[in-house]
């Protein structure tokens, strides 16, 4: 059938799913579903719009009600600050839990601003229980959602009462500010926007086929690309946003009842993709109309809502793909790719009825044990060490920061306080501080110009203010340089309703949050440093002890090995692998000077994606075969060794490395492959470890695994011995 007469076919069957009585009814309804997918596949499970909308809403019926009261504008400002405080810090999963730490949240701000408001005169010791009050707040982090979002709450209205400087007189007023804030939050997340683990699980889902969807549009412009065309760019980003996807819906299985069927379905879908999206770059070379007809067909059955009826033309549709899992229309290199299709199809299916029936996996093995990993004790322990850190950046910062002026000096310590939040090393804080200082400086010149169009215009300029609050907490987990940016504008906006605005206050904020930075970053490397390298190491023994553990369970006795229990595993690669991620983005950042250790952290990066990927496959296959506990002994045997290598465990080094070797050898002689069944030995054995060098210790992370010929070493960059030695300085 030619590519004509298929997309005929498809237009045929689009008029058939349905009869609608009116045609501009039924083409504004599908133009919004496209919408609604594509807003949900942007944002999956409406996370980031629930956070938003929430606190927003709370900042708008607290100032409703104080401006309905008459209040006098410092009132008006401790009220709308604690709301956002409450509306943004908490974050328990059940209403429940919100609602204890809601009121748990109002002694302790009722407290918070007691003490910033009698303190307030007394310049030196306000300073000192600000600091103070900074070191709890980050060291109680570590006991939970509560304990952090409590300690949110407290360094808030403290420094709210410094801010707005309030007076012991109004202390009644403000009390009851603070209560009538933390209850305004209260009646916005608990009976407004109510949401529950179990809805933001029913969106997540929904969410999922959105992205899945988006990911066979891709596969649809891979098809169809002409030679040297970029489409698998947009195929691999729309992966990897589907795996992030899944991530998120398995992080939830311990708020939710998320049924092991679901999870196992979603592996499948996810791997499925997966492997067809490689076989299509692999052929991006040479377009294939007849596989971009039928992977348009894929779109239409996955558009659908509910399962085809027997009989009707997306019914024969399904029974067609679904047959290339046998035997596909072609041969040659473009058969795998009909079959792939076949195995998505069914994934895609299979992944519908889970959905639909909310069947329990028969296992009834648990959903998701993380394991528990011993964390250092003392000056040593990440918490503990953070908290001094951001205390004595705090200080500097402060001093700094009332050199500059004595009026907003609190820019420079919010810059300063910022910068540790989700930080672990030098360089995340380096990298979060210049993200910090260049949405600065570019929300200056947008409030410059901003204030000039709306001067005179109140309401527009409360507008404004509005959404740009919103459009802060929105973007807050995309791009933290955007949220800088907009509350950089609304500062603008904000001094201009005040009537006190001024160029000069725009440019003094870029100065004290500069200077704010640069304490973070100074405090950072001359008090208790945690260099990035020694971080990345840490988080890339972690992820190979996942996998080690991951085929000591897939591969040493499979048939005691339930399905449920090897794709926690798989799962937790995925989240150790996400954490080095992180870690890893000071070295991988476009801005690194360190263009050598850049490209191997790279590469590095893209080897343990690949391995997590063959994982999860293995996972959702399980074969049993008796040369598999042979071959994961020795492929758990060389993570082993690699990982010790990296912690720095060199004793038996000439030793460990000829055995890593010998091992290496004997996989590739022992490969399974079986025709027509999947090889994830084989491509595990494609990207195994490269023995390290005897009496020559690797300088870096990234060096210690990369094999040979790969970008960034000796034999795949004419640079890397000066990058290495660059690295090791």
């Amino acid at each position: 059938m030619t590519a004509a007469r298929e997309r005929r076919e498809h237009a045929r069957i689009r008029s058939t799913i349905s009869v609608p009585r009116c045609a501009r009814f039924t083409a504004a309804r599908r133009s919004g579903a496209e919408v609604r997918d594509r807003f949900l596949a942007s944002d999956p499970g409406l996370i980031r719009l629930f956070s938003a909308v929430s606190t927003v809403g709370g900042v708008l019926l607290t100032l409703l009600v104080l401006g309905l009261a008459g209040a006098p504008a410092r009132v008006v400002l401790v009220g709308a600050m604690g709301a956002m405080a409450a509306g943004a810090t908490v974050s328990d999963p059940r209403p429940s839990g919100k609602a204890i730490t809601l009121a748990a949240a109002v002694p302790v701000g009722v407290l918070a601003l007691a003490l910033g408001t009698v303190l307030a005169p007394h310049r030196v010791i306000a300073d000192v229980a600000l600091l103070l009050l900074i070191f709890t707040v980050v060291f109680v982090r570590r006991y939970g959602r509560r304990c952090d979002a409590l300690g949110g709450i407290a360094f808030q209205f403290f420094f709210t009462a410094q801010f707005a400087h309030a007076s012991p007189d109004q202390l009644p007023v403000l009390c009851f500010v603070v209560a009538l804030a933390i209850g305004s939050s209260a009646v916005v997340l608990l009976c407004l926007i109510r949401d529950t683990p179990e809805r933001a699980l029913r969106r997540l889902r929904h969410s999922f086929r959105a992205r899945l969807a988006a990911v066979v549009d891709a596969m649809i412009a891979v098809a169809e690309a002409e030679p040297g065309a970029t489409a698998t760019t947009a195929l691999h980003r729309n992966n990897a946003r589907l795996h992030q996807c899944a991530l998120m819906i398995q992080s939830r299985s311990d708020t939710a009842s998320v049924h092991r069927l679901v999870q196992r379905r979603i592996a499948e879908a996810e791997t499925a993709a997966g492997r067809l999206g490689i076989l299509l770059s692999r052929n991006g070379s040479t377009p294939d109309p007849g596989l971009a007809a039928e992977l348009r067909a894929l779109r239409l059955l996955i558009a659908r809502p509910r399962r085809p009826a027997p009989g009707t033309p997306l019914a024969r549709i399904r029974e067609r793909l679904l047959g290339y899992r046998v035997e596909g229309p072609v041969t040659g290199e473009l058969r795998e790719s009909y079959r792939a299709l076949g195995e998505l199809t069914r994934a895609g299916m299979e992944l519908r009825h889970a959905f639909d029936t909310e069947a329990r996996d028969p296992d009834g093995s648990p959903a998701w044990e993380e394991a528990v990993v011993e964390t250092p004790g003392g000056l040593r322990h990440p918490g503990t060490r953070a908290a001094v850190q951001v205390t004595i950046g705090s200080a500097v910062a402060i001093l700094g920061g009332e050199l500059l002026s004595t009026q907003r000096w609190y820019w420079a310590m919010l810059a300063c306080w910022v910068v540790y939040i989700n930080t672990s090393s030098v360089g995340e804080v380096l990298l979060k501080g210049y993200r910090r200082l260049a949405g600065t400086f570019a929300g200056a010149f947008a409030g410059i110009g901003l204030a000039a169009l709306v001067a005179g215009h109140v309401w527009m300029t409360f507008v404004l203010v509005l959404l740009g609050l919103f459009g802060a907490f929105y973007l807050a987990a995309v791009s933290y340089l955007l949220m800088s940016l907009l509350i950089t504008t609304m500062v603008g906006l904000l001094y201009t309703l005040l009537g006190t605005y001024s160029d000069a206050v725009l440019v003094l904020r870029i100065e004290e949050t500069a200077l704010g930075a640069a304490s973070g970053l100074l405090a950072a490397l001359l008090v208790l440093p945690h260099r990035t390298r020694r971080r990345t190491d840490e988080q890339l023994a972690q992820v190979l002890h996942r996998m080690r553990a991951f085929l000591g369970q897939a591969c040493a006795r499979p048939a005691e090995t339930s399905p449920g229990q090897l794709l926690d595993a798989a799962r937790a690669v995925d989240t150790e692998l996400d954490a080095f991620r992180a870690s890893a983005q000071p070295l991988i950042h476009p801005a690194s000077p360190l263009r050598g250790r850049r490209s191997r952290a790279r590469y590095l990066l893209d080897l343990l994606e690949t391995s997590a990927y063959h994982a999860r496959s293995l996972a959702t296959t399980a074969a049993e075969d008796p040369r598999l506990a042979e071959t994961g002994k020795s492929l758990a045997h060389n993570l082993s060794t690699v990982a010790d290598f990296v912690q720095g465990d060199r004793a038996s080094h000439a030793e460990d490395a000829a055995s890593v070797a010998r091992h290496a050898r004997k996989l590739e002689e022992s490969v399974l492959c079986r025709g027509g069944s999947p090889r994830p030995v084989e491509v595990a054995v494609s990207h195994r470890p490269r023995p390290v060098t005897p009496g020559r210790p690797p300088d870096s992370a990234a060096s210690r695994v990369l094999p040979a010929g790969a970008p960034g070493t000796a034999r795949g960059s004419r640079s890397s011995g000066s990058a290495r030695s660059r690295a090791s300085r």
